[in-house]
């Protein structure tokens, strides 16, 4: 992919993650500083192009979440899960408005207050509040970000988790939400991949399971973070469904896949888990072949970013 000189130095010195947010656009962070960027596939040279100048903030920015995209008159709104247990919402400048200002919108913090190396945007729908961090504590927090897009201006909220989900022995190193956000991934420095859904057991053992972890829902009203749900998250009774251990080393990164869950490592090894925890194939990415798998083959069109953060997978656009 060609980018443009100005994203290109960007990912060299942040270490980046991108996220490719509303139609034509990418959120390039790392560090302390998120960059907006055009993401253009439409000719048979796809770029990223800059837009505007990055927001630099005051901690490490571990995820991004586009708010409220940019209109004629106004910037788009950002939401910034940063490394003290606490979103930002900002407002960046008008489109065009190189050298505008960026304004601090409204601030939700956790009352848990401490050091945090993942945290995790539910993206289940546009409108999903719900967020994870992962403490230095070794616990999952789920809370819920509700009324902070439409916070006054200049505000300070904290509020209380929604859950708390315990079994990992070590610091959290990635979150990652299923499709429908009623499923989570996390990844730990005790070599651990961990599986916590509110689903039952009858559904968990569904073959059909897989696919509300990885296929969008186009009705967004029958999801349980949705507004119009009877549920929230504190009333969904998450809970851990296994714990896999296959690393030789703490692991950095986890995804849903259509047939199988992959863990990634320090060890540069990478695990392929079934639904059901157990371990089908360890793959060294070192070696130039690897094991005798139906998932090994579109594994190896993955194409990571930063972290243990992949942003595509094979040539149809999916996850394996």
């Amino acid at each position: 992919m060609r980018a443009s000189r100005a994203v290109a130095l960007t990912v060299a010195s942040w270490m980046c993650c991108i996220c490719l947010a509303a139609s034509g656009t990418a959120l390039v962070f790392g560090h302390k500083a998120v960059q907006v960027c055009a993401f253009h596939t439409s000719t048979d040279t796809p770029s990223i192009v800059p837009v505007g100048r990055p927001l630099e903030v005051k901690d490490w920015v571990w995820d991004a979440k586009l708010v409220r995209a940019a209109t004629a008159t106004r910037g788009a709104v950002l939401a910034l899960g940063l490394g003290h247990n606490r979103v930002e919402l900002w407002q960046l400048p008008c489109p065009g408005d190189a050298d505008g200002d960026f304004e601090l919108v409204a601030t939700m913090e956790s009352s848990v207050r401490c050091l945090l190396y993942c945290f995790s945007f539910c993206d289940c729908h546009a409108e999903c509040q719900a967020v994870a961090s992962g403490t230095v504590f070794n616990k999952v927090l789920l809370w819920d970000t509700t009324g902070l897009d439409t916070a006054a201006r200049g505000s300070e909220a904290v509020v209380e988790p929604s859950v708390v989900l315990e079994g990992h022995t070590g610091v959290l190193f990635r979150i990652t939400w299923s499709a429908d956000g009623r499923s989570l991934l996390t990844v730990s420095d005790d070599r651990s991949v961990r599986l916590w859904s509110c689903a039952g057991e009858a559904e968990l053992a569904s073959s059909d399971y897989p696919a509300t972890c990885v296929d969008r829902v186009a009705d967004a009203t029958a999801l349980p973070h949705h507004a119009s749900a009877a549920s929230t998250v504190a009333s969904m009774p998450y809970h851990e469904v296994w714990a896999g251990y296959g690393h030789a080393a703490r692991l950095w990164g986890a995804q849903f896949s259509r047939r199988c869950i992959v863990s990634s490592s320090e060890d540069t090894a990478v695990c392929l888990w079934s639904y059901s925890g157990e371990c089908l194939a360890t793959l060294d990415v070192r070696l130039s072949t690897h094991a005798r798998h139906p998932c090994a083959p579109a594994l190896t069109r993955c194409v990571g970013v930063g972290a243990g953060r992949a942003t595509q997978a094979n040539t149809a656009g999916g996850w394996l």
